[in-house]
């Protein structure tokens, strides 16, 4: 029974994680360049990013990059001795004014903020 028990769980987590990454558009990871306390402004952290997968040229590839070097220095910014990546999969509705993406820019940041995982 234990052995069927965790081939379930398995297939559960396997099926989960495909339907998860049917809805993500692309994945960026993005590190920290220097550490916070070195930077001359600690809110803003230079960061590199790289796409994983996904179209990094599509009309919403800047957003993208946005959203992974906002969180990025967000978490540097709340735990400076942080030092892993952060691997980012995203996918937004296109087509939304400016107030809208920048409610759901604060919404995601403010998410980031109030559950630290780091």
């Amino acid at each position: 029974m234990a052995i069927t028990l965790k081939f379930s769980l398995l297939a559960i987590l396997t099926r989960f994680l495909l339907l998860s990454l049917n809805m993500v558009e692309l994945a960026i990871r993005t590190t920290v360049d220097i550490a916070p306390h070195l930077a001359s402004n600690p809110g803003a952290v230079p960061t590199t990013s790289q796409f994983l997968f996904g179209e990094s040229s599509g009309t919403q590839s800047d957003l993208y990059m946005l959203y992974a070097s906002s969180i990025s220095q967000t978490i540097s910014a709340m735990n400076p001795h942080e030092q892993r990546p952060v691997i980012l999969g995203i996918a937004l509705k296109p087509g939304q004014d400016m107030k809208q993406q920048r409610q759901v820019f604060d919404q995601v940041i403010d998410k980031v903020m109030a559950n630290p995982v780091w």
